[in-house]
């Protein structure tokens, strides 16, 4: 068990979108954070990593970024978009 939170608002000049997962067993695997970040270059990227990677190429092709955080049983991933 665990929970999803969503959400999203238009701000500006742009939109945010955040998620938030919660959960005993939660984690984030390390690679796909790095994708997130924009720390694999595209030779490292697997199709593990693909959907990740793609993510923080949109975003910073569009002027936004991805954000995330996470800890013991939490996951938090947010990007902002400009509109």
């Amino acid at each position: 068990g665990g929970q999803l939170d969503i959400g999203a608002e238009a701000r500006g000049e742009g939109i945010e979108i955040v998620v938030r997962g919660t959960g005993e067993r939660l984690t984030l695997d390390p690679e796909i954070r790095r994708a997130l970040q924009g720390k694999l270059g595209e030779g490292e990227v697997t199709s593990r990593t693909a959907a990740a990677w793609m993510t923080h190429s949109l975003a910073q092709a569009g002027g936004g970024a991805v954000l995330v955080e996470s800890g013991e049983g939490m996951v938090v991933l947010g990007a902002t978009l400009v509109a």
